[in-house]
C-alpha cells in the first residue's frame, strides 16, 4: 500500500503464497516483482526456484540462467542449475554448468575456507565432471567433522546417491531425518535420490517423516 511499485515486497508476498498453497497468485505475484525492477536478481532466482519445486525444470532452468546473467556471482543459482540439466537430460549443459558452480565455490573457498555448504557443491562438481578421489575426499571431510546440521547431512546423502554408494547414502539421509529433517515431499521429487528410490529403507524414511510432519 505504501509502495505499490517496490519489487521485493512482491517477491516476498509471492513466497508467501507459495507456502499458503495458492500457486496462481503466487505466479503473478513473482512476475510483477520482476517487471517492477527487471534488474532485480533475486526475482529470477526466487521464480525459479518456485518453478524448480513445481517440477517446471525447463522454465526454472531459463529464470536461473538469467539470474546469473545479473549476477555472475550467484552461487544460490549457480548450484541448482547442474542438477536441472541433469532432469532435463542436457548432459553437455549439466557439465558446462557444474565447471561454472565448481570455479565460483572454489573462488569462494579461498576466502572462506570452513564453509561445509561450499565445500559439498564442490564434492558434487568433482564427481559430475569425473573427478571421484577428489569428489569422495571433500564430502568425507564434512562427515569427519561431526556435523548434525539435518540438510546439510541430507545434502550428503544426495551426493552419495548420485555417486552410486547407496548405504553411504541411506546412513546419510537417516542423521538427517534424526536431526530434524521432514520434508518428504522435496524428497520424493528430488532427482539426486533416484538410486535410492527403491530401497525399503528409503520408504521408510519418508514415512518417518510423514509420521513426524
Amino acid at each position: 500500500e505504501l509502495a505499490p511499485g517496490l519489487a521485493e515486497a512482491y517477491a516476498i508476498r509471492a513466497a508467501y503464497l507459495e507456502l499458503a498453497g495458492d500457486f496462481g497468485a503466487a505466479e503473478t505475484m513473482f512476475e510483477t516483482a520482476i517487471r517492477l525492477d527487471p534488474d532485480r536478481h533475486q526475482s529470477y532466482r526466487n521464480y525459479a526456484t518456485y518453478l524448480y519445486r513445481l517440477g517446471e525444470f525447463e522454465r526454472a532452468a531459463e529464470y536461473f540462467e538469467k539470474a546469473i546473467e545479473l549476477d555472475p556471482e550467484d552461487r544460490n543459482s549457480l548450484s541448482t542449475l547442474p542438477q536441472i540439466y541433469r532432469s532435463l537430460g542436457q548432459n553437455s549443459k549439466m557439465l558446462e554448468a557444474n565447471a561454472r558452480m565448481l570455479a565460483a565455490e572454489e573462488r569462494h573457498l579461498e576466502l572462506n575456507p570452513d564453509d561445509a555448504r561450499s565445500r559439498l557443491l564442490t564434492a558434487f562438481s568433482f564427481l559430475e565432471l569425473g573427478q571421484r578421489e577428489q569428489a569422495f575426499e571433500r564430502a568425507a571431510q564434512i562427515l569427519d567433522s561431526g556435523t548434525n546440521d539435518s540438510l546439510m547431512l541430507y545434502n550428503i546423502g544426495c551426493f552419495y546417491a548420485v555417486a552410486g554408494d547407496i548405504d553411504a547414502s541411506l546412513d546419510a539421509l537417516e542423521r538427517s531425518v534424526a536431526a530434524g529433517n521432514v520434508q518428504p515431499d522435496w524428497w520424493r521429487q528430488d532427482s539426486d535420490l533416484d538410486n535410492v528410490r527403491d530401497d525399503p529403507r528409503f520408504e521408510e524414511l519418508l514415512k518417518r517423516m510423514e509420521a513426524s510432519s
